[in-house]
């Protein structure tokens, strides 16, 4: 939050959770949610003043659409798409445990996934479906969860960590490229920029996992690490970031 561009007046009887703030692109405007004696709200900060987006009670989670046209707003176990042009339409009543999802950073598509069920890719403006993909899910005995979701930098990769295993998913198709058990001993990941590669950083070593660039046909294929990069004896790298 840029304290140099927008402050947050707090008045008597009120709270501000850092968790629940969401800046839109060039600092435009900003959501939020604000607590006080008469409940919680979800407002909308511009220049011209506060906007009443939702109630706010049971809000956990913000986010904005790199366009700015919609905010994400995580209730439980439910995800809701505002429009913050037409804050009375809810464009998408998702639900699911553990529910992860980031957008596209070169817009035009959000991911949402949970602990069950498929990967969806959405239309950001509207929570559209676009593609959907159904992942493999692990017996309830070796399930654990949601791990990282993450796109390439271009758009054109998604990684989706699930039950201890790593899908990359086509960013333009929705389609598998294709699957790798996450290692037990791992320090940190990065995508490369355009998608081309996996890099995992496990203590002793750097594995780079080159993807297909097309999607994957029938069952799910397990994607093979290339020659393994040696680090330091006794350091781990805690990746992450990979340069074009």
């Amino acid at each position: 939050l840029r304290s140099a561009l927008w402050s947050v007046r707090v008045g008597p009887g009120e709270m501000y959770d850092a968790n629940r703030f969401a800046l839109f692109p060039d600092d435009r405007a900003l959501a939020f949610v604000r607590v006080g004696e008469d409940g919680a709200a979800l407002l909308l900060r511009e220049d011209s003043g506060d906007t009443l987006l939702a109630p706010g009670e049971a809000i956990t989670r913000l986010s904005v659409a790199p366009s700015g046209a919609t905010v994400l707003a995580q209730e439980g176990n439910t995800l809701r798409l505002l429009d913050p042009q037409a804050p009375e339409d809810d464009h998408l009543g998702l639900a699911g445990e553990g529910m992860a999802w980031a957008y596209r950073p070169t817009g035009g598509a959000l991911a949402v996934v949970s602990r069950e069920g498929p990967l969806r890719l959405l239309d950001p403006r509207d929570g559209r479906t676009l593609h959907e993909l159904e992942l493999p899910t692990a017996e309830p005995a070796a399930r654990r969860g949601i791990g990282r979701l993450r796109w390439s930098a271009d758009g054109r990769l998604l990684l989706v960590e699930r039950d201890g295993s790593f899908h990359l998913v086509d960013g333009w198709t929705g389609r598998l490229r294709g699957t790798l058990p996450r290692p037990e001993e791992l320090y940190g990941l990065a995508l490369a920029p355009d998608g081309s590669a996996l890099y995992l950083s496990t203590g002793d070593a750097l594995l780079p996992i080159p993807v297909p660039t097309a999607p994957h046909e029938g069952p799910p294929g397990e994607l093979e690490a290339g020659e393994p990069i040696a680090l330091p004896r006794g350091r781990s790298l805690g990746l992450l970031a990979v340069g074009p």
